[in-house]
């Protein structure tokens, strides 16, 4: 059984569409142990309501050792950090090789900053392609290996809440394959390097391979998400 831990902070949309992906077979013989936050937020509610342990934290902490103790006493194989505060290196050194970060650019290009400012600096910039890279979390911030990463077309007039939901939804797809990379549950063949999905009507290229379910076309899925 894959143990999945979560540091959260805010609304727990990655891990709603994970609890989601087991629940409907995505992501088979795995469970959430465990969320840690740093703060009463929408994700402790959410963990509470569907009887998932939920534990507060104190991030400030010199090298954070009530994270430490809190991850070695749910001992997860993987360690989704949406947490927005920076890890430790004592933490890191903890768990590395478990920890994983979804961020929402083509990394190394705007990194540092959390959610959708990292959108909002590609626009700026005025990119042709934003995405999302699943890492590998390490000393540096953003700078980890990457696991998965996706190139999403921008077209000519996108708003960002728009354009934000459509990153949200190939975020979380490739947070799952993610998971199953670190957790040992999945293989990349040298005939699936890459992959086209079609998402809210963009073609969204994915390096590595990733899985397609039909409920990834269905809007009333992504809804129960919010």
């Amino acid at each position: 059984m894959l143990r999945i831990a979560f540091l959260c902070s805010g609304g727990g949309g990655n891990l709603r569409f994970v609890m989601e992906a087991i629940r409907l077979g995505f992501l088979t013989n795995a469970e959430i142990c465990g969320v840690i936050t740093d703060r009463e937020c929408p994700a402790s509610l959410f963990a509470r309501q569907n009887n998932i342990p939920v534990s507060e934290c104190d991030f400030s902490e010199k090298d954070q050792p009530s994270v430490i103790t809190r991850l070695l006493d749910l001992d997860p194989g993987v360690i989704v950090s949406n947490v927005h505060k920076i890890l430790s290196s004592a933490v890191v050194d903890s768990f590395r090789g478990k920890l994983v970060n979804l961020h929402y650019s083509l990394l190394p290009a705007f990194g540092g900053v959390i959610g959708v400012k990292a959108l909002s600096q590609a626009l700026d910039y005025g990119v042709q392609l934003v995405g999302t890279t699943v890492h590998l979390v390490d000393d540096l911030v953003d700078a980890g290996s990457p696991l998965v990463q996706t190139a999403i077309p921008v077209i000519h007039g996108d708003e960002i809440p728009v354009l934000m939901d459509i990153v949200f939804r190939v975020g979380c797809i490739s947070l799952l394959t993610g998971v199953q990379l670190i957790g040992g549950d999945k293989q990349i063949p040298s005939g699936e390097l890459r992959s086209l999905m079609e998402i809210s009507g963009r073609s969204v290229l994915f390096n590595p391979s990733v899985a397609s379910f039909p409920e990834f076309q269905d809007e009333s899925f992504w809804r129960r998400l919010k």
